[in-house]
């Protein structure tokens, strides 16, 4: 596939430690006066962002090579080289996992090691080469969701399989700062609408440039995150934008960056038609939480199909031990 991706803009291109476009947004953002260039700089830039995102849009990401993949990416990393976003602050977080259990998790029949319930290990993510909604081969993540039937909607277990489902909370009083997915009216979800919502007042004290190109940013990123798309490629290629902001947003502050470090992103999930949340934790988030429950069930048959209620289960599932108690980094189950 040949690309023809739209010419980078000179204030797009480093003339030092940051490009033009960096220098201005920043004594914006900063509330420091600029002049009339200085303005036209951010909306040349505008313009390049309406027509990139037009045609990032426009790729095929099932048909792509892993060559392919690589240019894409090397393009992004150069358009995508500002921090936009809206923060919300989360300290009282209670979440749920599903982990499908494999015979390599047991001993003696049963899971014993609580890592077999966390985020998976990054060699293991690397050897794969899959890219998911919120990381790429490069990433891991912890995936949950504030409810445990959305957890197991998401998760999709087959008849017959074992699953275990696992109770998280944060006892620490740390406070997460949670990237919220937002503006984006394509899709009914009350969080997304809150979320929108305090951009649009945070939007009122930004400088009208720097409140138009947060906004092209932010609705580029929401579409590739709520997106309900087939996945036709083997390393699910069809992910690679939405992993791509994720692993930026997640990936940790530089010494120099002054704004706080993102631990975790709210999402819409799409097992549950947009109108419920899922979350991506990076690993460090996940330090800061506890597992206090866990329900190890068997899959007696499966309802994925059939919109229900989020207070059902897509799943009729027979408990077969349950645990409250890790001790030493052994699960102590009730049996």
């Amino acid at each position: 596939m040949k690309f023809t991706f739209p010419e980078l803009p000179d204030c797009k291109l480093y003339d030092g430690k940051m490009t033009p476009e960096q220098r201005v947004f920043d004594k914006l953002v900063h509330r420091q006066e600029v002049s009339e260039s200085e303005e036209k700089i951010l909306k040349d830039t505008i313009d390049f962002y309406k027509i990139t995102f037009d045609y990032l849009k426009s790729i095929n990401l099932s048909i792509i090579t892993e060559e392919e993949s690589n240019t894409i990416l090397e393009f992004l990393h150069r358009v995508f080289n500002i921090e936009v976003g809206i923060l919300n602050d989360i300290s009282n977080l209670l979440i749920f996992r599903v982990s499908i259990i494999k015979d390599s998790f047991l001993e003696n029949g049963k899971v014993r090691d609580p890592m077999y319930l966390s985020y998976p290990v990054l060699d293991l993510i690397q050897k794969s080469g899959i890219y998911n909604r919120a990381n790429s081969p490069n990433t891991t993540v912890l995936y949950a969701s504030f409810n445990e039937n959305v957890a197991l909607r998401e998760t999709k277990p087959v008849a017959g399989s074992r699953i275990i489902i696992s109770k998280w909370v944060n006892d620490t009083g740390k406070q997460f700062h949670a990237y919220p997915i937002t503006n984006n009216d394509s899709v009914d979800n009350l969080e997304l609408r809150r979320a929108t919502q305090a951009f649009l007042e945070a939007k009122k004290d930004m400088h009208p440039l720097v409140a138009e190109i947060t906004d092209l940013h932010l609705k580029f990123l929401s579409s590739e995150f709520i997106k309900d798309t087939p996945i036709m490629s083997s390393r699910r290629y069809e992910y690679l934008f939405s992993s791509f902001f994720a692993e930026k947003i997640l990936s940790g502050n530089n010494p120099e960056d002054t704004y706080p470090e993102t631990e975790l992103i709210i999402y819409p999930s799409i097992a549950y038609k947009h109108r419920e949340e899922n979350l991506a934790l990076s690993p460090k988030a996940v330090t800061y939480l506890k597992i206090v429950e866990l329900k190890e069930y068997r899959v007696i048959n499966t309802n994925y199909d059939s919109f229900i209620d989020v207070n059902q289960k897509a799943a009729n599932l027979d408990l077969m031990r349950s645990s409250d108690w890790i001790e030493d980094h052994l699960i102590i189950w009730d049996d």
